[in-house]
């Protein structure tokens, strides 16, 4: 099979499709909804009436006909960098840009949302490879960093996964980053009720958990029985309180699960914890990361511990 070399994204376009072509009225509505939450965060509805009308606007050259699966069905990119103000998209790490897969029904699935810098696709139609380079702090370093990661289209699941990058670099620094963060109500039952848990520490400690302040993922398998496991963990080391942080705090902590045949089990669990993923191996293997003053953010690695699947006691050690 002919191997198509490295590309722009943009080079994967019809020459007329871009202008011509008309994405499902979901994929507008949703950018729509997506330009006004932002536009209008934080204003009075006094303030809101005073904003100019094409400020929006979900304008055509957002939206880009695409091909990352070949199976010939009308596929999306929504490059939010053509919306009407940029700015409320847009950062030192790059625009918002997300992506759908068409189905045979006429809607689309959304696969992609990252903010990032260059995006290119490489490799045959049917196994598409799609690579971003991130704002550093995505990989434990500082911004204008390298953080390339890459995934590849794998037509079992109908979804991206990770693989290694153009530089052939298997070691994911400071985890996986899915290319489409599930939402909790989509997740297993194990991982919904972590949540739901940590939610009830914060409230029990007379804070509440930031609005943002879980973060679901799905990983790689790490256990061998070829079923993709998942995280829950936090960019926050504590609940939100108005007042200092008391001691006790139930914290935001690193939590792996695994699939147990039955559904996923907590495998380990470790608070204020960064990690590492190297795909290189099945399975994957993952690695807790010590913090340090003298270490990380661009300069000498932070010391860090391997984990170990341990099959008798069904955990990581």
């Amino acid at each position: 099979m002919r191997r198509l070399a490295p590309i722009a994204l943009a080079a994967l376009l019809p020459a007329c499709a871009a202008g011509a072509a008309t994405p499902p009225a979901a994929i507008v509505e949703e950018a729509r909804a997506a330009i006004y939450g932002r536009v209008t965060g934080g204003s009075s509805e006094e303030e809101i009436k005073e904003i100019p009308a094409w400020m929006f606007e979900t304008p055509k050259p957002m939206f880009r006909k695409i091909d990352i699966n070949g199976d010939k069905l009308a596929d999306w990119w929504v490059d939010y960098e053509k919306s009407p103000n940029p700015s409320y998209f847009c950062g030192t790490g790059g625009c918002q840009n997300v992506m759908y897969v068409g189905q045979a029904d006429g809607t689309a699935r959304k696969v992609f949302q990252h903010g990032g810098g260059a995006f290119v696709f490489s490799g045959p139609k049917t196994a598409r490879k799609l690579e971003i380079n991130f704002h550093g702090s995505a990989c434990g370093s500082f911004g204008a960093s390298e953080c390339l990661r890459a995934w590849r289209w794998d037509a079992a699941s109908g979804a991206f996964v990770e693989t290694a990058n153009s530089k052939g670099q298997t070691l994911l620094p400071y985890g996986s980053i899915p290319a489409l963060y599930p939402e909790v109500k989509d997740a297993p039952a194990a991982i919904r009720a972590e949540v739901a848990a940590r939610e009830a520490a914060c409230k029990a400690a007379g804070a509440v958990q930031p609005g943002d302040g879980v973060i679901i993922g799905n990983l790689p398998d790490v256990n061998g029985d070829g079923v993709r496991d998942w995280l829950v963990g936090s960019p926050y080391t504590d609940c939100s309180y108005e007042a200092d942080t008391p001691e006790g705090d139930p914290g935001g902590r690193l939590a792996f699960f695994v699939s147990d045949g039955r559904g996923f089990a907590k495998a380990f669990e470790q608070k204020d914890a960064a990690w590492n993923l190297d795909i290189g191996s099945s399975p994957a293997r993952i690695s807790v990361i010590t913090p340090s003053d003298d270490c990380g953010l661009g300069g000498k690695p932070c010391p860090t511990r391997a984990l170990t699947w341990d099959g008798a006691s069904k955990t990581l050690k």
